[in-house]
């Protein structure tokens, strides 16, 4: 779903039919480094758009236009929304022991033989106020199509399992392997999942966490649109996982509402 101005709409026929053919060269040099790729981002209670009244706890907004892609029900309940994988990555993430610091991821890498990846594997802990935690946490980071939010099938958007939803982002990647339709694996593009959340509570902290529900198979006209799209982004899958990573400064947000939810 754009947020640009958009011009008054041009109804003539003939107008529109000039356009036929002439865009198709427009953008082809575009590679996934030129592409700005928002974040879908699960709001927790102490999220600051939720303490500004703006949305509620259990939203998922669009990042880069802070669009609601996904709202819960009038009575605060879940709702579902319609997400397609189309590639996933491992990142390593450190997070700022000062959960009051504007800052609140230090670090970021995609390379398993990064200092952070060695540092997550010696189970690497900080002291915070709230006793020892885990320095470097993984996180499972998905590229997924949202068509019903986009009203598009080429526009893409980054969705990261991280600390509390870490377990729900490598339980989806393990469901996702496993997918079979008459016996025969599903390529990851190959079918479409609910999106949820639910809420969890412990030592009087509330939060949210992210649900993926049923799989449906998608039809051979959305396969036709998934299944190229996916081999062309894995393609350039480097670009797009150093693109997840330029988020370490423009979208500590993005950290801040992870935080917000306890270990």
């Amino acid at each position: 779903m754009t947020t640009e101005p958009q011009l008054p709409a041009v109804i003539d026929a003939q107008t529109l039919a000039l356009y036929n053919g002439h865009t198709d060269n427009d953008f082809e040099d575009m590679r996934a480094s030129d592409k700005i790729i928002p974040r879908l981002i699960l709001l927790q209670y102490g999220s600051q758009p939720v303490k500004d009244g703006k949305f509620r706890a259990g939203t998922f907004i669009n990042s880069a236009s802070e669009e609601a892609v996904l709202r819960p029900s009038e009575d605060g309940k879940a709702t579902t929304i319609g997400i397609v994988p189309l590639m996933w990555w491992k990142e390593w993430i450190e997070w700022n022991p000062d959960r009051n610091a504007d800052k609140k991821i230090l670090d970021r890498s995609t390379d398993p033989n990064s200092a952070l990846a060695k540092r997550s594997m010696a189970r690497e802990q900080v002291q915070t106020k709230n006793g020892p935690k885990f320095a470097i946490s993984e996180a499972y980071t998905f590229l997924i199509l949202c068509p019903e939010f986009t009203q598009s099938w080429n526009e893409p958007m980054l969705f990261s399992f991280a600390r509390s939803a870490w377990n729900t982002g490598k339980k989806f990647l393990n469901r996702a392997q496993l997918l079979k339709n008459n016996g025969r694996p599903v390529p990851l593009a190959g079918a479409m999942w609910e999106l949820s959340f639910q809420k969890e509570s412990k030592d009087g902290d509330d939060w949210v966490v992210p649900v993926i529900g049923a799989a449906s198979f998608l039809d051979p006209d959305a396969l036709a649109l998934t299944l190229p799209l996916s081999s062309e982004f894995k393609a350039q899958r480097e670009a797009f996982m150093n693109n997840s990573l330029k988020d370490v400064e423009t979208t500590h947000k993005d950290g801040e509402k992870e935080e917000e939810a306890p270990f």
